[in-house]
């Protein structure tokens, strides 16, 4: 006589849900005066991409890594962009475009 094998339930699975996952916004550079898509790029592959992060670093920091690192050329004061993206950090437009009309060829006046 062969028995039936007993029939097993198996609990259905659960849905689990899965967290997206987090990419981190890139600004646009571009918004700040002296920096155009060579030097964009050369700050992104360096590791900043966001206006908080430029804001962050001195203009010693930013030139090594434009002029030194990726070697590309530079008009202005890298000094500058760190102002121009605190700014934007600050979400004051007005103020970026007013100290964007003080400068002078990417430079603070008198410099």
């Amino acid at each position: 006589m062969v028995e039936a094998e007993a029939e097993v339930e198996v609990p259905a699975q659960e849905e689990v849900a899965v967290p997206a996952t987090t990419i981190e916004a890139e600004d646009d550079l571009h918004r700040i005066e002296g920096i155009g898509p060579k030097i964009e790029d050369a700050l992104k592959r360096a590791g900043i991409k966001t206006y908080a992060q430029l804001a962050r670093m001195t203009g010693e920091e930013l030139t090594r890594i434009v002029k030194e690192e990726a070697r590309v050329r530079m008009v202005g004061d890298a000094a500058t962009w760190a102002k121009q993206a605190q700014f934007l950090v600050n979400n004051d437009i007005e103020g970026l475009e007013a100290y964007q009309r003080s400068l002078t060829s990417g430079r603070e006046r008198g410099q």
